[in-house]
């Protein structure tokens, strides 16, 4: 199986000082503007200038999103803005906080308009009890197929 072993001679308790869980080194966090759950939901309400975007995994977002949040795929960002409409300010969301934050660090450089992120992202919409969407809200640049994966939507 080409396994290498490697055997450490003349180990003490002591040398071994890292304990609990490995966590992945991650690169430092871009800083983005913060907005909590009751701002958002309220321009949502009273403000058309405004989208949400959801980064969130495609599963994730088809069984409950911030309702008319766009999808989009960070690795798809600068095609899917070609889609979603240009408005004044965008919210970022997504199912953890890195991605969102990444997500909108990139999104800043695609446009003019406001980007911020949604503090505490889509967890903390729910545990704030604001109503979630099912099913995709718009259709993206992107169809994805349970069997054949991204596929480029028909227009």
């Amino acid at each position: 199986m080409a396994w290498e072993v490697y055997v450490l001679d003349e180990i003490n308790p002591s040398d071994l000082t890292e304990k609990g869980l490995w966590q992945a080194p991650l690169p430092t966090l871009p800083k983005i503007e913060n907005v909590d759950t009751t701002t958002v939901s309220h321009w949502l309400q009273n403000d058309s200038n405004i989208i949400a975007m959801d980064f969130s995994t495609h599963a994730h977002y088809v069984n409950g999103h911030i309702p008319g949040s766009w999808y989009a795929l960070r690795s798809q960002l600068a095609e899917a803005m070609k889609k979603i409409p240009q408005v004044d300010r965008y919210v970022i969301t997504s199912s953890t906080s890195e991605l969102s934050l990444f997500a909108a660090q990139e999104l800043q450089t695609l446009t003019d308009a406001e980007v911020l992120a949604l503090e505490g992202d889509n967890p903390s919409w729910v545990k704030a009890g604001l109503e979630l969407e099912k099913g995709p809200s718009h259709p993206g640049p992107l169809h994805l197929s349970a069997t054949s994966g991204p596929t480029r939507a028909q227009t």
